[in-house]
């Protein structure tokens, strides 16, 4: 499982960089997105369903290379809140 830590939201949406996306459903495995002691788990075969690809490109400050966010409408699984 790929575990991201969200900082922010915005209008209920959290972003995270496609390379994350892209390991996850590569490896086959789910990916976690936690905010505020909130998560959201999303199987890897919804990951590119639930997603939504933005438009802007950033530089990455890292490798020079170029990459977008993606974009999912954070749900937190209340039945993994209860377990916590």
């Amino acid at each position: 499982m790929i575990t991201k830590r969200i900082k922010s939201t915005f209008l209920n949406q959290v972003a995270i960089h496609e390379k994350y996306v892209k390991q996850a459903v590569k490896e086959q495995t789910p990916l976690c997105l936690v905010y505020d002691n909130k998560s959201m788990i999303i199987p890897f075969e919804e990951i590119e369903k639930r997603g939504k690809l933005g438009k802007e490109t950033f530089l990455d400050k890292f490798s020079n290379e170029f990459y977008r966010l993606v974009y999912f409408k954070f749900k937190p699984d209340e039945t993994q809140q209860s377990l916590l």
